[in-house]
Protein backbone atom coordinates (compact mmCIF):
# COMPACT_ATOMS: atom_id res chain seq x y z
CA UNK A 1 0.00 0.00 0.00
CA UNK A 2 1.55 3.51 -1.14
CA UNK A 3 0.98 6.84 0.56
CA UNK A 4 -1.57 7.68 -2.43
CA UNK A 5 -3.87 4.81 -1.66
CA UNK A 6 -4.23 5.78 2.05
CA UNK A 7 -5.37 9.74 1.05
CA UNK A 8 -8.18 8.13 -0.85
CA UNK A 9 -7.42 7.13 -4.91
CA UNK A 10 -4.48 9.88 -5.30
CA UNK A 11 -5.47 13.12 -3.52
CA UNK A 12 -3.29 15.29 -2.28
CA UNK A 13 -3.27 16.27 1.50
CA UNK A 14 -2.76 20.07 1.76
CA UNK A 15 -2.19 21.55 5.25
CA UNK A 16 -1.55 24.53 6.36
CA UNK A 17 -0.78 26.46 9.87
CA UNK A 18 -3.77 28.80 11.29
CA UNK A 19 -2.22 32.16 11.15
CA UNK A 20 -2.69 35.01 14.37
CA UNK A 21 -5.42 35.78 14.35
CA UNK A 22 -7.88 32.64 12.54
CA UNK A 23 -10.01 30.29 14.00
CA UNK A 24 -10.23 26.10 12.96
CA UNK A 25 -13.71 25.88 11.81
CA UNK A 26 -15.62 22.90 13.21
CA UNK A 27 -18.64 22.11 11.86
CA UNK A 28 -21.44 21.99 14.78
CA UNK A 29 -22.53 18.95 16.33
CA UNK A 30 -26.04 17.50 16.22
CA UNK A 31 -26.37 18.39 20.16
CA UNK A 32 -24.81 22.09 19.53
CA UNK A 33 -27.56 22.36 16.36
CA UNK A 34 -30.20 21.55 18.80
CA UNK A 35 -29.24 23.71 21.89
CA UNK A 36 -29.06 26.46 18.90
CA UNK A 37 -32.64 25.77 17.96
CA UNK A 38 -34.25 24.86 21.46
CA UNK A 39 -32.22 28.72 22.45
CA UNK A 40 -33.91 30.59 19.20
CA UNK A 41 -37.26 28.66 20.25
CA UNK A 42 -37.26 29.60 23.50
CA UNK A 43 -36.39 33.71 22.75
CA UNK A 44 -39.26 33.48 20.12
CA UNK A 45 -41.90 32.34 22.86
CA UNK A 46 -40.23 35.06 25.19
CA UNK A 47 -40.94 37.53 22.69
CA UNK A 48 -44.32 36.63 22.42
CA UNK A 49 -45.02 36.47 25.32
CA UNK A 50 -43.83 39.68 25.97
CA UNK A 51 -45.70 41.34 22.48
CA UNK A 52 -48.79 39.85 24.61
CA UNK A 53 -48.35 41.49 27.85
CA UNK A 54 -47.88 44.91 26.28
CA UNK A 55 -50.86 44.88 23.87
CA UNK A 56 -53.61 42.82 26.30
CA UNK A 57 -53.33 45.87 28.69
CA UNK A 58 -53.68 48.44 26.04
CA UNK A 59 -56.74 46.35 24.24
CA UNK A 60 -58.65 45.87 28.44
CA UNK A 61 -57.90 50.05 28.63
CA UNK A 62 -59.65 50.66 25.54
CA UNK A 63 -62.23 48.13 25.63
CA UNK A 64 -63.16 48.45 29.36
CA UNK A 65 -62.67 45.51 30.34
CA UNK A 66 -61.21 45.96 33.88
CA UNK A 67 -60.52 48.98 35.76
CA UNK A 68 -57.63 51.36 35.24
CA UNK A 69 -56.26 50.23 38.41
CA UNK A 70 -56.12 46.77 38.31
CA UNK A 71 -54.67 46.77 34.67
CA UNK A 72 -52.16 49.10 36.05
CA UNK A 73 -51.12 46.81 39.08
CA UNK A 74 -51.18 43.65 36.66
CA UNK A 75 -49.12 45.47 34.21
CA UNK A 76 -46.36 46.74 37.41
CA UNK A 77 -46.54 42.88 38.57
CA UNK A 78 -45.86 40.72 35.79
CA UNK A 79 -44.77 43.34 32.81
CA UNK A 80 -41.25 44.31 34.57
CA UNK A 81 -39.94 41.01 35.39
CA UNK A 82 -40.70 39.97 31.85
CA UNK A 83 -39.13 42.66 30.60
CA UNK A 84 -35.80 41.74 32.40
CA UNK A 85 -36.17 38.30 31.55
CA UNK A 86 -36.61 38.90 28.13
CA UNK A 87 -33.54 40.99 27.99
CA UNK A 88 -31.27 38.56 29.88
CA UNK A 89 -32.32 35.86 27.27
CA UNK A 90 -32.04 37.73 24.07
CA UNK A 91 -28.61 39.36 25.03
CA UNK A 92 -27.57 35.83 26.12
CA UNK A 93 -28.78 34.56 22.87
CA UNK A 94 -27.14 37.22 20.53
CA UNK A 95 -23.95 37.33 22.38
CA UNK A 96 -23.56 33.88 22.09
CA UNK A 97 -24.28 34.35 18.51
CA UNK A 98 -21.86 37.31 17.78
CA UNK A 99 -19.34 35.25 20.04
CA UNK A 100 -19.98 32.15 17.60
CA UNK A 101 -20.42 33.82 14.32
Amino acid sequence: MTDDDSLGGGQELVVRPVGPGEQLQDKPTWEQRIRESLRGIIATWLLLILTWLAVAPVVGLFGHVAPTEDIVKVVQLVLTPVVGLVGAVTGFYYGVQAKSG
